[in-house]
């Protein structure tokens, strides 16, 4: 099943995650679209595969290691975002693109986005979990630990 992000107000962080992982994403000129956890010391590692696949790996690596934001047009002129509409028909826009994604032979649409996960390597095996490990690994290290307590405060309770 095609999936459709439409990010009215900001996708960030694990937002910015969602909205990569989705076939269809639309937005508007204004959103704010990025991963500035990285200045936390967090990991994009759950959101870079599908990121590396949409803008390639160079803009990916400058993207994602660097932090940040971007606009909404900024993102559809990278082609992250697929589609870009005023604020006011943005709602709109997506229900009427699911709409029209939901006229195809459910069959026909498996099996095409089935057959282009193949070819992107969207399902090979152990990406996910690679990903997560590398996450996980980051989250778990002290230093990761030092920056979040620093930003957030020390809530261990106690």
């Amino acid at each position: 099943v095609p999936t459709i992000a439409c990010v009215q107000n900001a996708a960030i962080g694990g937002g910015f995650g969602f909205m990569a992982a989705c076939d269809f994403r639309l937005t508007h000129p204004e959103a704010k679209i990025g991963y500035p956890p990285v200045a936390t010391g967090l990991s994009p590692a759950l959101m870079a595969p599908w990121l590396m696949r949409i803008v390639g790996p160079a803009r990916a690596r400058a993207m994602l290691l660097r932090g940040g934001t971007i606009s909404g047009q900024v993102a559809f002129d990278a082609g992250i975002a697929t589609g870009l509409h005023p604020v006011t028909t943005l709602p709109e826009e997506s229900v009427t693109l699911a709409q029209h994604l939901a006229q195809g032979g459910p069959h026909a649409m498996r099996a095409m986005k089935r057959f282009l996960n193949e070819l992107d390597g969207s399902d090979e095996d152990g990406m996910l979990d690679r990903a997560a490990r590398v996450s996980a690994d980051v989250i778990a290290h002290p230093e990761t630990q030092a920056r979040l307590r620093e930003r957030f405060g020390d809530n261990r309770g106690g």
